[in-house]
């Protein structure tokens, strides 16, 4: 197949229909399984920031089926004008013809003529073939994160501490954010919480007024985009009441931490105790623009 066969353009006044079933098909052999809901599709790309203007699609010419797609977010990142991809893929019928380069190189100059600072996007460490073309367009590592899914239930440990579940943590974020070992990652990040805020529960722990711990799950799915205890209150059984109550608030009762920075030793010995199993990891990848 040559050029003439294919239309590159945004995606602002592409359907959401048409964007669920091309991301269907190209990930219906992906590595981790990623056969969504049309409502979980756009709650996704709600809590990513999905900014079409942004995104770009390969079309098929004379059907204008589209057939490839990167769907970019685009906010302020660590100071600097940033676009995030959301998703990137090819539909099966339409693979092997290098759709993939000259589509990552129309995007790349779209976001250059919009005065984007910066690319960021993750891939799976298994998947080889995007990681060769990522690291070809001149993407570079990062971070490296490891993604933890809940084994069994969890006891109710023994406490006296407080509960509170908050509908957002707006009033809290400056003191909460001080008990980080690791920023983040974008689909993590408060910006992607407060894009869809109602899809959340907000778990405090306090002893004596003082927060001494908080959570973020998702009602549904149990995802946890954010948990972490102060750094003078560990090893008490904090964050062990954390997973309990937000096993308890989800509808799954089973919970997932994706982008756990591979760094961050405390985090993964505590998972790793609470009996949480590793089942996939990823690289943060970077390109300044």
């Amino acid at each position: 197949m040559n050029d003439e066969e294919y239309i590159y353009q945004t995606l602002e006044d592409v359907s959401m229909d048409i964007l669920y079933h091309a991301f269907l098909d190209a990930f219906s052999d992906y590595s981790v399984p990623m056969n969504l809901s049309f409502d979980d599709f756009q709650k996704m790309l709600r809590r990513r920031g999905f900014n079409g203007s942004c995104s770009v699609g390969v079309f098929e010419a004379e059907h204008h089926q589209l057939v490839g797609f990167i769907f970019n977010s685009q906010r302020e990142w660590n100071g600097k004008k940033s676009a995030y991809d959301l998703g990137t893929g090819v539909v099966l019928k339409y693979r092997q013809y290098g759709l993939s380069k000259k589509l990552f190189s129309y995007m790349i100059e779209l976001l250059k003529k919009n005065n984007i600072q910066q690319y960021i996007l993750e891939v799976i460490k298994d998947n080889v073939v995007a990681f060769s073309l990522y690291q070809k367009q001149g993407l570079i590592i990062e971070r490296e994160f490891d993604v933890y899914r809940q084994k069994n239930s969890l006891p109710m440990p023994k406490h006296e501490d407080i509960i509170v579940v908050k509908d957002n943590l707006q009033e809290e974020w400056n003191i909460i954010k001080t008990f980080w070992d690791f920023y983040p990652s974008w689909q993590n990040s408060m910006d992607s919480v407060l894009a869809s805020p109602t899809d959340f529960y907000y778990i405090l722990i306090k002893r004596n007024d003082s927060i001494i711990g908080y959570g973020i799950v998702d009602k549904q799915s149990g995802d946890v985009p954010q948990m972490a205890v102060h750094k003078d209150y560990r090893r008490e059984g904090i964050g062990s009441l954390l997973l309990k109550t937000m096993e308890e608030h989800c509808e799954s009762h089973v919970l997932k931490m994706v982008n756990v920075d591979t760094e961050c030793q405390s985090m993964k010995c505590f998972l790793e105790a609470m009996n949480f199993d590793k089942y996939s990891q990823q690289y943060e990848m970077k390109q300044d623009l």
